[in-house]
């Protein structure tokens, strides 16, 4: 709506621009809510893109990180059979290096994990989400630096693949909620701007 509470015609070009001043207009329809901003001055739903943006990089870093895993297992002295009945051949890979390059690929999806759990300041639930997941990445990490320095024991070898694949699955599923929690918000705020043209 305009409102001005300009002069008479009779009054003078200078009244009626005083009468600018307090002109107010609306530049949203009637019945549409203003996107909430917050405080800090940041929408939530901005920071909650950002968040999905980077679960999804996280969670790619997370799959080198296994791949790279898998080379170090493939890399170490247990091949999964009875090496007296039948030899197994190992990846020629020398299992210091391998072991580095994981551990650093590793350090930068715990990094970015981090960094998406601020990204998600805003969303208290797929914060809490993703703080149990950091859990597990935390724990999973924790066994694989515990095997490394112990000498490579098979029941830890074996609880660390247990983890990589229960820490996949996780990240996957809460990333893949993140992207349709998103998308149904999208619908949503569209729904309600037609419904407010009407």
């Amino acid at each position: 709506p305009i409102r001005t509470d300009a002069g008479s015609a009779g009054e003078g070009p200078e009244a009626a621009a005083g009468s600018f001043d307090e002109v107010e207009i609306s530049k949203e329809p009637e019945g549409v809510p203003e996107a909430h901003v917050d405080d800090r001055g940041s929408r939530p739903e901005v920071s909650r893109t950002k968040g999905t943006a980077l679960a999804r990089i996280t969670l790619a870093t997370t799959g080198v990180a296994i791949i790279v895993g898998t080379l170090v297992t493939g890399s170490g002295p247990h091949t999964g059979s009875d090496e007296s009945e039948v030899p197994v051949p190992r990846l020629g890979f020398e299992i210091r290096e391998i072991t580095r390059v994981h551990s650093v690929v590793v350090w930068v999806a715990v990094a970015l994990m981090l960094w998406t759990l601020y990204q998600l300041k805003d969303s208290p639930r797929a914060r809490r989400q993703l703080t149990i997941i950091a859990g597990v990445a935390a724990a999973q990490g924790g066994i694989g630096y515990l095997q490394y320095w112990s000498g490579v024991p098979e029941v830890l070898v074996a609880i660390h693949i247990a983890g990589a694949v229960t820490l996949w699955a996780l990240l996957s599923l809460f990333t893949f909620e993140q992207a349709v929690e998103i998308q149904l918000d999208t619908v949503t705020s569209a729904d309600a701007l037609i419904e407010a043209r009407k």
